[in-house]
């Protein structure tokens, strides 16, 4: 297992090897065949790791025999056999909850990496649309959160139209649930990264209505981490948009940057970073050249406590 660790593979997987040949009756026989098809893994030679992690698959009371199973299914990934590995990650969590059924022993980090990674492996080979019911077969009690990762997944692939499509089927599935608050903010940053401005400003508007609609009945710490991740994103998205619209004298997205401010001053007016959104917002104002606006506001910023240089451009706005 050293020798893997540090790269020497080839040093390690001889001693397996005679393990294998010379004492085929030995009780570490199964742990022999698992750490040379982990040489051969870690030498990204899958097609060898496979037969051996197979060899060990009818030594199911041994200890490496689920973790057999789930190196399998990582070699077919690895084969760009998706479908294979896809049914062989299914596989190691249906073996990983009979042994927690049947043993009494916990086997949590095993399944949870192997749930994980068939989201993954989803992506490659299922249709979106029907991501939800597959994974309530699999895991119904996890269904939810492999579904909102499969949503992340095509994201972070930079498929947003699918990941729109999961977050779409989510929230018809929970509709009365503080999570659309989640899958709301995930079709912002979709419609972000695809460059639809408009859309964006829309769904970000639309997010406001659901924190209305879920202010008393969310849980306190998930509303408190939904409202910061929130607060962080409009600001980021007025300020990118504010910016955007200035050096290229775009009016559209100027006025699109000032719904996202006012979505922001709504949702937040005592937050931290509500002094700077306040000093920019005045900034904006002039932008617009909506100078009677403009005025009010640098007027109302002398009455908070600024920095130096916001006071500065502050009283100079207010001029």
């Amino acid at each position: 297992i050293y020798l893997n660790a540090i790269g020497r593979a080839d040093e390690g997987r001889d001693y397996y090897i005679r393990v294998v040949t010379e004492f085929p009756n030995s009780r570490l026989f199964p742990d022999a065949l698992y750490n040379i098809g982990e040489s051969f893994f870690h030498g990204d030679d899958f097609e060898s790791a496979l037969k051996f992690y197979e060899r060990v698959e009818i030594f199911t009371d041994s200890h490496v025999y689920l973790l057999s199973l789930y190196k399998k299914s990582w070699c077919y990934f690895n084969m760009a056999e998706y479908d294979t590995a896809f049914k062989s990650f299914v596989k190691t969590v249906r073996a990983t909850d009979r042994f927690v059924e049947t043993s009494g022993k916990t086997k949590l980090d095993l399944r949870a990496e192997a749930l994980r990674d068939l989201t993954l492996t989803y992506s490659q080979v299922g249709q979106p649309k029907n991501a939800l019911k597959v994974f309530e077969k699999i895991a119904p009690k996890q269904h939810l959160e492999l579904t909102e990762k499969l949503a992340r997944v095509y994201f972070e692939q930079g498929d947003y139209d699918k990941s729109n499509t999961v977050l779409r089927v989510l929230m018809q599935a929970t509709p009365d649930s503080w999570r659309l608050l989640t899958y709301q903010r995930m079709v912002i940053d979709n419609a972000h990264k695809k460059g639809v401005m408009k859309s964006t400003v829309t769904e970000t508007q639309r997010l406001v209505g659901l924190f209305e609609k879920f202010q008393g009945d969310a849980p306190p710490d998930k509303l408190a981490r939904e409202r910061e991740a929130f607060s962080l994103q409009v600001r980021e998205l007025a300020t990118s948009y504010h910016e955007i619209g200035r050096t290229t004298l775009n009016k559209k997205i100027l006025n699109m940057s000032h719904l996202l401010y006012e979505v922001y001053f709504k949702m937040f007016p005592a937050d931290a970073f509500t002094k700077d959104m306040a000093t920019n917002y005045a900034v904006l104002l002039l932008n617009l050249k909506l100078h009677d606006k403009a005025v009010v506001q640098f007027e109302r910023l002398l009455e908070l406590q600024l920095t130096q240089e916001q006071e500065k451009m502050a009283a100079h706005g207010a001029v």
